[in-house]
């Protein structure tokens, strides 16, 4: 009795709504991958819907799939779908588009059963019909194009600038491929914090064909300096961000300040010449206004002068320690210099110390 009351309630929908339509069936092409051992992978699928509908009354339809899965877990693919206007009676074929990031954790999964697959279900709106398709994942070494962890840098090799307005910058991502395929990427930037957020947005996209094992090195377009502030920059490998994998990718940092004179930041510790170790502390007179303070370390430059910069710390309050990975930048120097900056929220220059000398007095 329930079954027939079912049956009765779906027929008088359809009955009232005029509307017969669902999914019959989907594919995907290509139906099979060869995914690289050897690094990331990113890899295009183009999901092909059938929907049918008998209603003669031209419709809109969205097709939609909530999320894809790995036949061994591990990696899904988040909601695609797309809205289409279907003329009333047949079938209308509806692409659906996909890239799908394996990282070189899944292939090391995939590596050691040879083979999985990769499925998505998609249903219309009317919920009446679903069709599941499914893509062949294969790990071959030297198949399709995969990435390794890559570096970002300023153009001149650092990881923090601090720049007047309107002065050049440009910075670098270098990446080792393996594979053969077109290598997509999105140069992205945030800020000015003032007036912008912190939302990214694209500023240049590259597209590049790779084959084999290479370091390529990709130049950002000049970065926007004429407003005061502070930016963040990244460079999006597939110019794709997956849910959740924002943390994944570097980001640069650069300050946009005004040009001219600020006020001078007093030094407190340690003393000229002091020995720099684990358990030196670096201590600074507050600066009225002051959100963050950039602590710079110098090389010894020629004639007793300071030189390039060697390492930097951001931080909040007016004193710091130096972290382990700072400091195992500075031992191979027995001379460094140092100073500080202070900054307002937008990323002003308030106040700058003079330099100062570690390691063997001034």
């Amino acid at each position: 009795m329930t079954r027939l009351v079912k049956i009765l309630t779906v027929l008088t929908l359809l009955g009232f709504a005029g509307v017969a339509q669902a999914v019959t069936s989907a594919s995907s092409n290509p139906a099979s991958f060869r995914i690289n051992d050897a690094g990331q992978s990113v890899i295009s699928i183009r999901w092909q819907v059938d929907v049918s509908l008998t209603s003669g009354t031209p419709t809109t339809i969205l097709v939609s799939s909530p999320s894809g899965a790995l036949g061994i877990g591990g990696i899904s693919g988040g909601m695609i779908s797309k809205s289409f206007r279907h003329p009333g009676t047949g079938i209308v074929t509806v692409t659906l588009n996909e890239r799908l990031r394996v990282d070189r954790t899944t292939a090391r999964r995939i590596s050691q059963v040879g083979t999985t697959t990769y499925a998505r279900t998609f249903a219309d709106n009317t919920t009446l019909g679903t069709a599941t398709s499914t893509v062949a994942l294969q790990i071959i070494s030297g198949g399709e194009l995969s990435f390794r962890n890559f570096a970002l840098r300023f153009d001149d090799d650092s990881l923090f600038r601090t720049v007047g307005q309107n002065q050049a910058l440009t910075a670098r991502a270098i990446l080792t491929t393996n594979g053969h395929g077109t290598f997509r990427g999105s140069w992205e930037i945030s800020g000015p914090s003032a007036t912008q957020g912190a939302g990214f947005r694209p500023i240049r996209r590259v597209r590049q064909v790779l084959a084999g094992s290479r370091k390529t090195i990709f130049e950002s377009p000049q970065l926007p300096t004429d407003r005061v502030g502070i930016y963040r920059l990244r460079f999006i490998p597939d110019g794709n961000v997956p849910r959740g994998q924002t943390e994944a990718f570097p980001v640069l940092t650069y300050s946009v300040l005004l040009n001219g004179d600020v006020a001078q930041l007093d030094l407190l510790a340690p003393q000229a010449g002091g020995r720099l170790n684990a358990a030196s502390r670096f201590e600074w007179r507050s600066v009225a206004g002051a959100k963050s303070y950039r602590l710079e370390f110098l090389s010894a430059g020629a004639g007793g002068v300071a030189g390039d910069r060697l390492a930097a710390m951001d931080v909040k309050s007016n004193s710091a320690r130096l972290r382990g990975i700072t400091l195992a930048r500075l031992q191979g120097d027995r001379l460094v210099y140092w100073r500080v900056t202070a900054y307002d929220g937008n990323g002003q220059k308030l106040a700058t110390s003079p330099i100062r000398r570690a390691g063997g007095g001034f």
